[in-house]
């Protein structure tokens, strides 16, 4: 896809609260997913401009590197909000030592969420005692449990949540979810 195709949600209107900024290029399967830093320059360049927040796509962590430098190159502000999406094959695999050495490259008061992949996404790791958040849906996952397809992505909300819950975290209003990702407000 084009850079133009790739950016279409950006033109809904009303524009989305929040869209999806890769960190970088990586080996996604068998495929390569490309996103040279000109392109993610250009993408953080046109959500800025709508006023959209950004999640910081990071698959392994040379993009969370690579986040901090366009941030020294004011292409993006920190603190913002990481989306750590583990266990792809070709990025970085999803095991708790991962996640605290990603957590660890975070400048202060930086947010993430982990989103797992295929059956990674409602194991445990999606409700991360280290202060994270989870992210979970259809674009992740479209299993309840193995072989069982999910409804919508409405149970595989429901699930994270009773994970939270069984951590004793509590479950953010979309209010809150809104304050914690730092998302402006917007008109009703």
């Amino acid at each position: 896809m084009t850079a133009d195709d790739r950016a279409q949600p950006l033109e809904c209107a009303p524009p989305p609260e929040m869209a999806t900024l890769n960190a970088g290029s990586l080996n996604f399967g068998d495929d390569v997913f490309l996103n040279p830093f000109p392109l993610v320059r250009e993408f953080a360049r046109r959500m800025r401009e709508k006023g959209i927040g950004y999640e910081l796509e990071c698959y392994d962590v040379g993009h969370v590197e690579a986040c901090l430098r366009l941030a020294q190159e004011g292409v993006i502000e920190l603190p913002a909000h990481f989306d750590f999406v583990m266990g792809v094959r070709g990025g970085i695999q999803a095991t708790e030592d991962n996640l605290v050495f990603m957590v660890s490259k975070l400048p202060h008061g930086c947010t993430f969420n982990v989103a797992g992949i295929g059956r990674h996404s409602s194991d445990g790791r999606a409700v991360p005692a280290d202060g994270g958040h989870a992210r979970c849906g259809l674009e992740d996952n479209i299993y309840l449990s193995k072989g069982v397809l999910a409804k919508g992505s409405f149970e595989l909300v429901a699930k994270v949540a009773e994970l939270a819950r069984g951590a004793r975290r509590e479950v953010a209003t979309p209010a809150q979810a809104r304050e914690i990702l730092r998302l402006p407000r917007r008109p009703q």
